[in-house]
């Protein structure tokens, strides 16, 4: 029971995501990245390992994208954001299992937004955002998505 009013409790949040979006407001929003591997967008994994010689297979959705100022970036979605966290194993990251509707009604940036409005608008976006959650296409099955919490990372620029 305790499992359900959990679910619907996210749903809930989840739902209160605004459908249409300003990017001026992506500083105080939620953000939601639908990836789709491509020759500018590649997947690779981070393997990390606790004192108790657990091991966490990271994420990583990877940008590269020429003529745009910045020229790549990185989702990391770890399995915890610091080493701590890790060692204690406490504050894991977010990591929901929800309906493939959800897309319908929410805002998510995929290649299509970042082809209309482009890489360096996108990055800003992220740049801004208080969270930020990756859908990887290829895990969407039997109408079930999931979101992981990711952290943006790029090159400081000298």
């Amino acid at each position: 029971m305790g499992k359900n009013i959990f679910i619907i409790l996210v749903c809930i949040l989840l739902s209160c995501c605004k459908s249409s979006f300003d990017y001026k407001e992506a500083d105080k929003n939620t953000l939601f990245v639908l990836f789709e591997e491509s020759v500018e967008t590649t997947k690779s994994y981070s393997l990390l390992k606790n004192e108790k010689k657990e091991v966490f297979k990271n994420p990583l959705f990877n940008y590269s994208f020429r003529n745009t100022k910045i020229k790549d970036f990185t989702l990391n979605c770890p399995a915890f954001f610091s080493f701590d966290d890790m060692f204690n194993n406490t504050n894991k990251s977010k990591v929901f299992t929800i309906h493939k509707s959800f897309l319908r009604n929410n805002f998510i940036i995929d290649r299509d937004y970042i082809n209309t409005f482009g890489l360096d608008k996108v990055f800003d976006m992220l740049a801004k955002s208080c969270t930020i959650f990756v859908i990887d296409k290829s895990e969407i099955k039997d109408n079930k998505i999931t979101l992981r919490e990711a952290k943006l990372i790029y090159p400081v620029e000298e």
